[in-house]
């Protein structure tokens, strides 16, 4: 029988009695966990007389000698104990009988001892059996507490009848008290658990399932112990101090919990519902008195109590304290070890009044997780969430042994299907072996059949290889000729006579594209692959192959919308563009996997999404361009703003933009995408009507710009260069337009810097020399109107210059010659007049540019000719007058000038209306006329031109004018006053309305 009052290895101690009454600590600095004579107590706990102080140094010393030759560790009382705590057992003492009125038990040796309890072997004489009789030490020597919680024991455990709790047959109550009980044979549960894991250990690594079955025999015990508690809380009493070493498993399989000195009674179950009339006495509470223990006492072994127990709260104590000691002690089952092993008790104490258990898994990693389960929800830190009963903590450890699924664990589809074979192993045996032969057999009928469709297994995916190969061939071939369309006939529109050849390439390409898009390239009347073979290489052979054929379809349909747009038709252009946008949609409808979002084309792994982003927003912006007036629809705009984000986000910052040079080289993607973002920030920018406000962004517009300088210094293609200089060249407009001229005279520096670069590199590029000349001829004109006439000369000068050089590369070409015209037109009008005035070179520049102007309105008469030509002759006629030297040849030549200007401005209202610097140069114009000595002859002559100066002012009074145009204005009315005046022509303009107003209150501009 294991002594409950004898010291064991359990690195803890049990606490109840004063520290001076306490049996010490072991070797390892580990206190006992005996109670009584050998137990531990918090200090403080109770208050000792200086009787008791001499008594307890007696027992110290007295068990400081027995420390001294044997150490403290756990005791097993029986025949096969092996523990040193018996060694002093081993001297037979000599016979002698106890409680001398019955002189009923004759001891025959000691089986163990505490510090002031002693367990002994003896014979009944009267029944003739051996059992175990447990005494004071020495009855003297024992307070009247010792010895009321000695007799308390003794009654605590004659009242509990149960197999699993030893039995009392007789008790002393005299000053040398004594108990009689059942004699036990067998080793603790503490050996055992120490027993199996070691052995566990030698026989190697095992899998968690195999070391969940070599915990069934221990796992049986504890649902005994559990039985034995679950039988104790019935009947109203909680052990408090259960661990393994107060468990004693016999040599014929009974497993006995011992030691209930501490135990304490507790109210009966409110919900209990018994017959009282049925009542029996082993369902009664147990009439156990629990010795006073007021709150603050810490009882029981620190290592196995619960947190309210460590903490002292005694009235709190209750049946789910002796539950947390189950789940503990079913910890160190599956560990091998308490969860606090080799730790002092002041540690210890700490961590169990902060439930802060280690982690089982820690201890042991191949914990089966139903097991795992159930020991988290029985040392769960609240008493609530704990087990209700015992009996539920051991139906659930039944369950687990059982291989059924326990109350506390959530199994997934893995886990039941691997607990229904262990638990139907004949039938989970018989389906594999018949899964295991139908395999075999699909194997050999598989190898039967698999010569005979190789061949065409290879076949076929040699034909969708081919397929794939073709169709990106193709790709190649159409970026190819897309490069070759764009790079060849946006160069051939700069040389004469190539404008017909331009267009008859044109028309080839869209010819070719048209056969390319009326093909189904992605069909080849081959039967799906997917229903002859289930092999994955040659589906996803199969879905690239189609995907790239979708990808080259879409493109085909934009390029040709684009070459129809380029040649102004733009109902095909439309035509095209919206079947693109529908195969788009079919993609985004058909194909999950082809699903393009800012999510999924963000990954390095989806280039195809990538791609179809780009041509989506290509198709984007050809519905763009050849949009109308008519407002685009809230889905079209919303789609803007997503593309123009998903761009962004895709594009380097603006630092890496400034930093050129920052890489070796550009991925293809990235040019592509910086390309649209140029593209479709110019196509927005183009948009006319109420949409263009709404979708127009000009931090987007400015980013653009900025874009398209990086793709030209990191990638700088044909294409690249001719999309920066058009967007560039698009923003010098807008500034100029708005007004800003400073602003537009920076963009155009810009611009011209950029193309005097890429002449450095390309020479004899007429496109950019013409492009410069254009630039420097814009710049020019915003330096007039900033007052810079030095600078302005300058520029004019370096753009005749560059066409000059220009043209000396090609022959007569329109296009030239309007820019050399106009800025021959220009450099005259501004030599007319300011600092640099030169009357001589400007006439001569004058009459160049009209020379030109007049062919070419031979040749086809437009508007802007129109305007070029009457503004020319109205400088030269404006120079004639005005000069200090002038002749009446000069006079006359003057007057010619003024009269085809005028005839040039009335020919131009039939085309658009006369802006209002247009409208002065008339007034002035007419004004020339009516003073002139050959008009005032006659005032017949000169009234046409008078009311023509009223008909212009007239009309000015219903425009805006800005302070330079108002005073011009002004003047031209005094001038027509003085003129009016000296040639006494009053009578022939009083029936004239002179009562005109123009509106000069206004500073705004045209």
């Amino acid at each position: 029988m294991n002594d409950p009052d004898a010291s064991n290895p359990e690195s803890t101690g049990r606490f109840g009695v004063p520290a001076s009454e306490s049996d010490g600590l072991d070797n390892n600095t580990q206190p006992s966990n005996s109670r009584g004579d050998d137990s531990w107590s918090d200090p403080g706990s109770r208050n000792s007389g200086s009787s008791r102080k001499s008594r307890s140094r007696s027992r110290r010393r007295r068990k400081g000698n027995a420390s001294a030759s044997h150490p403290i560790h756990e005791e097993t009382i029986g025949a096969n104990s092996t523990d040193q705590s018996r060694s002093s057992a081993k001297m037979p003492r000599p016979k002698e009988s106890i409680n001398d009125p019955a002189d009923r038990y004759e001891c025959l040796e000691e089986v163990g001892r505490g510090g002031w309890g002693v367990v002994e072997k003896a014979v009944d004489r009267q029944l003739d059996r051996e059992v175990a009789v447990k005494r004071f030490c020495d009855a003297n020597d024992v307070t009247e507490q010792e010895r009321q919680r000695f007799l308390h024991e003794a009654k605590v455990t004659s009242q509990l009848q149960h197999p699993g709790i030893v039995p009392v047959h007789e008790m002393g109550d005299r000053r040398d008290a004594f108990y009689v009980m059942k004699l036990l044979d067998g080793v603790t549960f503490s050996q055992s658990i120490q027993d199996h894991h070691r052995l566990h250990k030698s026989a190697g690594r095992k899998t968690r399932f195999q070391f969940g079955e070599s915990l069934e025999p221990l796992l049986q015990r504890f649902v005994d112990i559990c039985n034995a508690v679950a039988y104790a809380h019935q009947r109203g009493v909680i052990h408090r101090d259960l661990k393994p070493s107060n468990v004693m498993i016999s040599g014929f399989g009974e497993t006995v919990v011992l030691d209930w000195g501490l135990a304490q009674s507790v109210e009966q179950n409110e919900h209990l519902e018994l017959d009282q009339t049925q009542e029996t006495l082993r369902h009664r509470p147990a009439d156990v008195s629990s010795l006073f223990e007021p709150d603050g006492t810490v009882v029981g072994t620190p290592a196995y109590m619960s947190p309210e127990q460590a903490r002292g709260e005694v009235s709190r104590i209750n049946r789910s304290s002796d539950l947390y000691s189950l789940g503990v002690i079913l910890f160190t089952i599956v560990a091998g070890r308490n969860p606090y092993h080799g730790q002092p008790v002041k540690r210890i104490l700490e961590q169990v009044r902060k439930a802060s258990c280690p982690d089982l898994r820690l201890s042991q990693p191949l914990v089966p997780l139903p097991l795992l389960s159930i020991v988290r929800k029985a040392m769960s830190s609240s008493q609530h969430d704990r087990y209700e009963n015992a009996e539920d903590l051991a139906n659930d450890v039944r369950r687990f042994i059982a291989g059924d699924s326990v109350s506390v664990y959530r199994e997934n589809w893995v886990d039941k299907g691997v607990r229904w074979c262990r638990h139907h192993q004949s039938i989970a045996a018989t389906v594999s072996l018949a899964g295991t032969g139908l395999l075999l057999a699909a194997i050999l009928f598989g190898v039967f059949i698999h010569r005979a469709h190789r061949a065409e297994r290879m076949a076929r995916i040699e034909a969708q290889q081919a397929h794939r190969e073709a169709i990106l061939n193709l790709s190649e071939a159409l970026d190819a000729t897309d490069t070759w369309l764009i790079e060849l006939s946006g160069s051939l529109q700069f040389y004469p006579g190539m404008a017909p050849l331009r267009s008859n390439l044109l028309d080839r390409a869209i010819d070719q594209y048209d056969q390319i898009a009326n093909q189904n390239i992605a069909s080849r009347n081959q039967t799906p692959t997917d229903q002859v073979f289930d092999d994955f290489d040659l589906a996803e052979s199969s879905r690239q192959t189609k995907r790239l054929a979708l990808l080259q379809r879409i493109k085909t349909h934009l390029r040709l919308g684009d070459l129809h747009r380029i040649t102004n038709d733009f109902d095909q252009a439309k035509q095209q563009y919206a079947t693109a946008e529908k195969l788009l949609q079919r993609v985004d409808v058909d194909t999950d996997e082809l699903q393009v979002t800012l999510a999924s084309s963000s990954r390095a792994d989806n280039s195809f999404a990538t791609q179809l982003k780009i041509e989506s927003i290509h198709s984007l912006i050809g519905q763009v361009l050849t949009n109308d007036t008519s407002p685009l629809s809230d889905a079209t705009k919303q789609r803007v703003v997503t593309a123009r984000r998903w761009l962004t986000q895709r594009l380097p910052q603006s630092s890496d933009l400034l930093d050129a040079q920052s890489h070796n080289s550009l991925p293809h993607t990235i040019g592509q995408i910086a390309s649209a973002a140029v593209r479709l920030e110019l196509a927005t920018h183009a948009l006319r009507g109420p949409s263009a406000s709404t979708l127009w962004d000009e931090s987007s517009y400015l980013r653009a710009i900025e874009t398209a300088r990086w793709l030209t210094q990191r990638r700088g293609t044909l294409s690249d260069r001719r999309l920066s200089e058009n967007i560039q060249t698009d923003n010098c407009r807008r500034l100029t337009h708005s007004g800003s001229h400073r602003l537009a005279e920076a963009a155009w520096t810009q611009l011209i810097v950029d193309l005097q670069q890429w002449l450095s590199s390309e020479p004899d590029r007429i496109d950019y020399m013409q492009s410069c000349a254009h630039a420097l001829l814009q710049r020019g004109n915003c330096r007039v109107h900033m007052e810079h006439q030095a600078d302005a000369v300058e520029d004019f000068r370096a753009s005749i210059q560059t066409l000059d050089n220009a043209w000396r590369l090609t022959d007569d070409d329109g296009f030239y010659r309007v820019n050399l015209a106009t800025a021959e037109n220009n450099l005259g009008q501004l030599l007319t007049r300011g600092s640099e005035r030169d009357p001589e070179l400007a006439g001569k520049l004058l009459r160049q540019s009209l020379q030109t102007y007049e062919a070419l309105l031979r040749e086809e008469v437009t508007a802007d000719l129109l305007r070029r030509y009457a503004q020319t002759h109205h400088a030269l006629a404006v120079l004639a007058v005005e000069s200090n030297t002038i002749e009446q040849g000069d006079l006359a030549e003057g007057l010619d000038h003024a009269k085809q200007s005028k005839a040039a401005f009335d020919i131009l209202k039939d085309y658009e209306p006369l802006t209002v610097d247009e409208t002065l140069s008339c007034m002035q114009l007419s004004l020339m006329l009516a003073s002139t000595p050959n008009s005032t002859d006659s005032d017949h002559s000169a009234q046409p031109h008078i009311s023509d100066f009223h008909t212009h002012l007239q009309s000015l009074s219903m425009e805006t004018l800005n302070d330079e145009q108002r005073q011009r204005a002004d003047q031209l009315q005094n001038n027509l006053a003085s003129l009016m005046q000296e040639t006494a022509t009053t009578n022939l303009i009083g029936t004239i309305d002179n009562t005109v107003s123009v509106d000069t209150d206004s500073d705004g501009s045209e």
